[in-house]
């Protein structure tokens, strides 16, 4: 009997401490189950975004006329070229017979006069044009024929200087004052002969007006070219 009941209690305790292990057992497994699933969920954050087709394309840039008027208007006073010139002349004056164009004689007097002035030639930007193509890349400027901006007669600079005095005749300074049209009318007729200065004119305006417009990197993949209306100089 009592064999018996010390077998009864064994087979207890070895239950039991089955029943120990196998929780120990199903403890451990759930807990390394636990930890390796958490594990495959951790996301670890990185600074880096990853690189997609729109971000590789860059928009097009597309500019308009406005655009490039905006960048060529700073260009008003810089096309402006100047003409410096220095010149002579002879005024003679004379008492006529009544009615007549006979000369009296003794009484001319002669006089020979220097003078300069500035004239200042270009072109009105208010008559610049644009022709803007985005798809050639392609920018046409037209350019109005350059011209007399203003001219300035240095009043200073007048002196005259008496060649042949006559007693009988009077020649006031005052009497030079009419010429001052004359002479500018006269100087400018010169410069529109002078083709060097005109050629030079355009130069300096195209090479200007395109220094304006590529200092902006939006024209960066255009063209530009220059167009000029008819000169008749």
């Amino acid at each position: 009997m009592e064999n018996r009941v010390v077998i009864s209690i064994k087979v207890v305790v070895c239950v039991v401490i089955a029943i120990i292990l196998i929780g120990v057992i199903a403890f451990i497994v759930g807990s390394v189950s636990g930890k390796k699933s958490a594990k495959e969920e951790i996301v670890i954050p990185t600074t880096e975004q990853p690189t997609t087709v729109a971000e590789i394309i860059e928009p097009e840039v597309k500019i308009d006329k406005q655009t490039v008027k905006e960048m060529v208007a700073p260009a008003g006073e810089l096309v402006t070229y100047k003409y410096f010139y220095t010149d002579a002349g002879t005024y003679e004056k004379s008492q006529k017979f009544s009615d007549t164009d006979i000369t009296i004689p003794f009484t001319t007097d002669k006089t020979i006069y220097t003078y300069s002035g500035t004239i200042s030639a270009g072109i009105d930007m208010e008559e610049v044009e644009f022709d803007v193509d985005n798809d050639k890349k392609n920018i046409i400027v037209y350019l109005p024929e350059p011209k007399v901006l203003s001219h300035e007669l240095d009043e200073k600079s007048f002196q005259t200087y008496d060649v042949k005095k006559s007693i009988f005749t009077s020649s006031e300074l005052t009497d030079y004052a009419q010429f001052v049209g004359e002479l500018k009318k006269s100087e400018e007729e010169k410069l529109d002969g002078n083709r060097d200065f005109w050629n030079q004119l355009e130069k300096n305006t195209e090479k200007t007006i395109k220094s304006l417009m590529t200092a902006d990197d939006k024209t960066d993949d255009y063209n530009i070219s220059f167009e000029w209306k008819e000169n008749t100089k």
